[in-house]
């Protein structure tokens, strides 16, 4: 993936006013350093309203994300970073 890539997904949940919510998804290659080490990897920014969750997943083993964090309002309110690997 050279480019960024964007989607636009609809929500599941209802606004105050009946209307669907839009859930914005950006897709783009990074890489992070984290305990377990450096990753070329492959990130996902997920933006539903005022939450943002941003996922780095490895380009070179399937699994759970090597790093997220979601922010609501611009506070990060869940972290998890992989420690080790085997």
């Amino acid at each position: 993936m050279a480019d960024e890539k964007s989607l636009t997904i609809p929500g599941q949940g209802m606004g105050p006013m009946g209307e669907r919510g839009v859930i914005m998804a950006t897709l783009r290659d990074a890489s992070v350093d984290v305990p377990a080490g450096h990753f070329e990897t492959t990130e996902y920014v997920v933006r539903d309203g005022d939450v943002v969750s941003t996922f780095h997943f490895d380009k070179r083993r399937a699994g759970p994300p090597i790093s997220l964090v979601v922010e609501k309002g611009g506070q990060v309110t869940r972290r998890m970073t992989l420690l080790s690997r085997n």
